[in-house]
């Protein structure tokens, strides 16, 4: 039984709270840089370590501690050991952080640990004590480790998510306690730090109608109505249902090479150009 799995039986909260968070991470052009399970441990950690407060009772309680963890955390010096039914050994732990401390630079940008990590026989661990254990048991019982980011995402993409975290906090404090409050701008990204943006036709879209900009009354819509349903289902006029952004994104890709390129999924493109 997964971690995520345990978390979602015990808090009703947490699996539509991951899914809010995944979509601010899409709107901020974020998603392809920060995977799926990232999104679902951070997340865990404000179920697992709520500190002062108490656990998120909705998903939009989750969404603004996930913006608050991600605004507040130093990254750079704080390890994440997440743990729910399987606990880690204190052994384990202690090592785990002493790796953090002296191997922080080779180690990567966001250091995530479950117990589901760590490999081999606790027992024998403990028997012959670790100061004893060769060097080769070891990396082979932590070389796991933080696996989910080892390849992303990287310093780059956490500064970025970092301040755009603190913008979006800084906004919803700033009006949140105003009557005509929309938590739209939430989900609107901001697109000065990219080099080059691509606003896609709304009509050419397949999935334009789960963009906060949606509005079948501005858009040429064809409606399906479905035999067995009374709900009427929105689909854009799109002869074959192309997904514009996986193939637009991908001659993009194989034409240019260099730039990072992302999606909302629903209207934008983005491309950056690391160290132009």
């Amino acid at each position: 039984m997964t971690l995520a799995y345990r978390l979602a039986r015990q808090y009703p909260s947490y699996s539509s709270g991951v899914r809010l968070c995944r979509r601010w991470l899409t709107s901020q052009l974020l998603e392809p840089h920060i995977p799926c399970m990232v999104t679902q441990l951070l997340v865990a950690h404000l179920y697992l370590c709520p500190g002062q407060y108490e656990v998120p009772h909705t998903p939009s309680v989750a969404l603004l501690r996930f913006l608050s963890l991600l605004a507040n955390t130093n990254f750079l010096t704080t390890p994440f050991f997440m743990s729910v039914g399987e606990e880690f050994h204190a052994m384990d732990k202690s090592e785990l952080q002493q790796r953090f401390n002296k191997q922080r630079s080779t180690l990567p940008p966001l250091f995530m640990v479950t117990p589901y990590d760590i490999r081999g026989s606790l027992a024998k661990l403990e028997a012959d004590g670790i100061e004893n254990v060769s060097r080769s048991t070891l990396e082979f019982r932590y070389g796991l480790v933080s696996h989910c980011t080892r390849e992303c995402p990287d310093a780059h993409v956490l500064a970025l998510t970092k301040l755009l975290a603190t913008r979006c906090l800084a906004s919803y404090t700033a009006s949140c306690t105003q009557p005509s409050y929309s938590c739209v701008p939430l989900f609107q990204p901001a697109l000065s730090f990219f080099d080059l943006v691509i606003h896609v036709k709304p009509a050419l879209v397949p999935r334009y109608e789960e963009s906060v900009h949606f509005d079948p009354t501005k858009t040429k819509f064809m409606r399906v109505t479905c035999q067995e349903q009374t709900q009427t289902v929105c689909r854009p006029l799109s002869a074959a249902e192309v997904n514009v952004f996986t193939t637009f994104m991908q001659m993009l890709k194989a034409s240019l090479g260099l730039p990072s390129f992302s999606t909302d999924r629903t209207l934008l493109i983005r491309a950056l150009w690391h160290g132009v």
